[in-house]
């Protein structure tokens, strides 16, 4: 049964990475497709959750504490790809949460946030306009009222996960700050990098062919809306995990910023200070 789910979990996959990456680029995906998706990752959690209360007593009797018992079970019945693929969409729930009372997460006393999402922004409030119009069409052209109840279930929390991600791309911005440099793409993407490590910063427009977040050549691309626009350049590379737990070094990140410049001037600053403070004193 732990070998079955497993199995299930892996060929679902790269279908349900493949609509994530569309729908954050703002590719419209038909309905039908979405939903289909969607339904299959339920019926595969619910496998999962049978087989981890099944593990997790086993713990139990075992004599395992209860929480080293349910880290035991986790790991046994779910893969790491898709630990962290269940990951970003409670957190880009959770970011719907956030959207309504107005916080940015990680951004506080000394920290200051850096959006990223505004040449996206109309992409996916379009998509998301049309899903829910398509939605309401075939909620009515399905007659099967067990069926149709399904639909509308699978439907909304559709529309819930592009809320989600739309409202995580507003609520979890880059921040600079606290020693530290944060850069994140949504819920998929958080990476922390020392100030001190922060060599030089500079813009630079780039377009890209697609994707998220490429490792390669040590160098990170953290892309929205196929584009970059600031480079910066570390004193040692950092180790860079992806949403799905890849990994991978670099030395050279480039990012998207909404303002560039301020982004750039304010990294500097902060940068310098940073490595002044780390200098042995004479």
């Amino acid at each position: 049964m732990i070998r079955a789910v497993r199995l299930a979990a892996y060929l679902l996959l790269p279908a349900e990475l493949v609509l994530l990456t569309c729908l954050a680029a703002g590719v419209r995906i038909p309905t039908p497709l979405l939903l289909a998706a969607e339904a299959a990752v339920a019926a595969v959690l619910l496998a999962e959750a049978y087989v981890l209360a099944t593990l997790f007593r086993t713990a139990r009797a075992s004599g395992l504490p209860r929480r080293a018992a349910l880290h035991d079970a986790v790991r046994q019945a779910v893969p790491a790809p898709v630990r962290g693929l269940l990951a970003h969409e409670i957190r880009a729930l959770a970011s719907l949460g956030l959207w309504a009372v107005r916080r940015r997460h990680g951004v506080g006393p000394g920290r200051l946030g850096f959006g990223y999402s505004r040449d996206q922004n109309s992409m996916m409030l379009i998509f998301l306009f049309v899903t829910v119009l398509e939605g309401v069409a075939l909620a009515y052209l399905i007659p099967w009222p067990a069926l149709h109840k399904i639909m509308i279930v699978l439907h909304v929390y559709s529309v819930l996960l592009i809320l989600g991600m739309i409202a995580a791309a507003h609520t979890r911005p880059h921040v600079i700050g606290a020693g530290e440099l944060r850069v994140r793409h949504g819920a998929a993407f958080d990476l922390r990098v020392p100030l001190r490590l922060v060599a030089r910063a500079r813009t630079e427009n780039r377009i890209h062919d697609g994707g998220m977040v490429r490792l390669g050549e040590d160098r990170a691309d953290i892309i929205v809306a196929a584009q970059t626009n600031v480079t910066v350049e570390l004193t040692e590379p950092v180790t860079v995990t992806k949403a799905l737990g890849g990994t991978g070094r670099a030395s050279v990140i480039r990012l998207k910023a909404d303002d560039a410049k301020s982004f750039v001037r304010e990294l500097s600053i902060q940068a310098q200070a940073a490595r002044q403070e780390s200098e042995p004193i004479a």
